[in-house]
């Protein structure tokens, strides 16, 4: 498995494409293909990134908070568990097979997500 940590939509961190990036490490054939790490309002915009470039399972671990004006991150107060799981429910529409939290989801917001969304077991 392989993550990649995104901002200001399907962007790497580093300025490149989501896209270029799962087209490289494609051919290494990962057991899925992730963003991490990326707030929850660019998810959506990620995941549908990679549903146009990959046949391999992809997902999210995106986080439940914000980078503070000073530098910092500080939790979403809003983003409650249950918010969490309606929002990652419409990401299923993409294709993602793979959904979990990052920084700021607590044990809460796991089990919410699971209570929402269809279990699925890999062999």
């Amino acid at each position: 498995t392989i993550s990649f940590v995104c901002s200001g939509g399907p962007k790497l961190l580093s300025g490149e494409a989501l896209t270029d990036a799962v087209l490289a490490i494609e051919p290494f054939t990962p057991a899925a293909i992730l963003v991490n790490c990326t707030p929850m309002d660019e998810t959506a915009a990620c995941l549908e990134a990679m549903s146009r470039v990959t046949h391999l399972p992809f997902g999210a671990y995106p986080n439940a908070g914000f980078i503070t004006p000073s530098g910092g991150w500080t939790p979403d107060p809003t983003l409650t568990p249950a918010r969490f799981a309606a929002i990652a429910r419409d990401w299923l529409r993409t294709g993602a097979q793979v959904l979990g939290g990052c920084c700021g989801t607590t044990p809460d917001h796991i089990r919410s997500l699971r209570e929402a969304l269809p279990l699925v077991l890999v062999e």
